[in-house]
């Protein structure tokens, strides 16, 4: 006979992780907390021109896709319709004149349960892949590519995020950069956890992978990339300067990214 004790204590470890990301819920109601935090503010009254989250990659919307003009002054070589058919009217004659390439992923939906990123259970969607190979082909020709839907603010913006993610880009820089130059992106709550989840797999998958703590509660922890260092404050620790920034942990941690191993340095703070 099996106790009521003993047959409890595995139904918790099942219940905890679950799923195929290896998070647990309360580390992913961390990180979504700390996603909220810099991201998925009010909608803006003007969206004049389209933003550059990270090099050679801007998210924008169905107005900045018309303006080719504004495609060629800002280096745009590549657009990627984000939205479902349903815009009319692109310039495609006008894109291939001035030579900028055309693409399409026909994401049909943008209620939370879709699968945009991957399945429930962690099978990478036909939009991701599209949207991971339309960046790279910009990145090897030198070029600039721009992710656009209707108002350039979740369909556009997670795929952008997460192509970034492919690329050893971790999520903390990514999101600071989209906080700083287009703080509206990632309002649907269901995108926002396919982007934590697909954060978790990669680290996973890492050297020394394990999952960052979110600064929710307002400690001072260094962010690193990828990583964070020292959960603790040390109020007795005079402050010292690291690549620039003035913190009081007592560690400085580096996380070895993908196959090239190549060192990130702690590069910046919040919570300051």
């Amino acid at each position: 006979l099996v106790s009521p004790l003993d047959s409890a204590a595995p139904v918790v470890v099942v219940a905890a992780m679950s799923n195929p990301f290896g998070i647990s819920n309360p580390e992913l109601g961390r990180r979504l907390d700390f996603v909220r935090s810099l991201v998925a503010k009010k909608h803006p009254v003007d969206d004049p021109e389209p933003s550059l989250i990270a090099e050679g990659l801007f998210i924008g919307n169905k107005h900045h896709a018309a303006d080719v003009g504004q495609l060629c002054r800002l280096g745009i070589t590549v657009v990627l319709n984000c939205a479902p058919s349903g815009i009319r009217a692109l310039p495609l004659d006008d894109y291939e004149a001035k030579g900028i390439r055309y693409a399409v992923t026909n994401v049909k939906r943008d209620d939370t349960s879709y699968p945009l990123l991957h399945d429930r259970a962690g099978v990478r969607s036909a939009h991701l892949d599209v949207a991971k190979e339309v960046f790279d082909a910009a990145r090897r020709a030198g070029g600039r590519a721009m992710f656009f839907c209707v108002a350039g603010q979740n369909r556009s913006a997670t795929l952008a995020v997460a192509a970034l993610l492919l690329c050893d880009q971790p999520l903390p820089k990514v999101l600071h950069s989209c906080a700083a130059r287009r703080p509206f992106v990632l309002e649907n709550e269901g995108f926002q956890r396919q982007v934590v989840e697909l954060e978790a797999l990669l680290l996973a998958q890492q050297p020394r992978g394990r999952f960052p703590q979110a600064n929710v509660q307002g400690e001072k922890r260094l962010m690193c990339s990828g990583d964070y260092i020292a959960d603790q404050p040390t109020p007795n620790k005079k402050p010292r300067t690291v690549c620039g920034l003035e913190t009081t942990v007592e560690e400085v941690g580096r996380l070895l990214i993908g196959s090239v191993g190549r060192t990130l340095e702690a590069e910046q703070a919040f919570g300051f």
